[in-house]
């Protein structure tokens, strides 16, 4: 007898396979080191899978406030050397 398959638990499971081929992908990428990876060296970049809301919430809370320090930084910059130029 089968058991009964509904739409989140499908939709949860494929999308963890999804993120973990990511992972796969990210790890072997020849930008990242893959080729050292797959001679046998040590991994040096790290994946992480997060699927729980609070952990996912409190890390994009701090990917928005990251993006908007650099943004606020590039700004500032772009003033200042705007005013380093300007003619007086």
């Amino acid at each position: 007898m089968s058991d009964h398959l509904d739409y989140d638990s499908i939709r949860t499971d494929t999308v963890r396979q999804v993120a973990k081929l990511m992972a796969a992908a990210a790890i072997t990428a020849p930008k990242s080191g893959g080729q050292l990876f797959l001679a046998g060296r040590h991994l040096f970049i790290e994946t992480v899978i997060v699927d729980d809301h609070e952990t996912l919430r409190r890390l994009a809370e701090w990917m928005r406030a990251l993006r908007l320090r650099r943004l606020r930084l590039r700004d500032l910059r772009r003033i200042h050397a705007r005013h380093q130029t300007a003619p007086r």
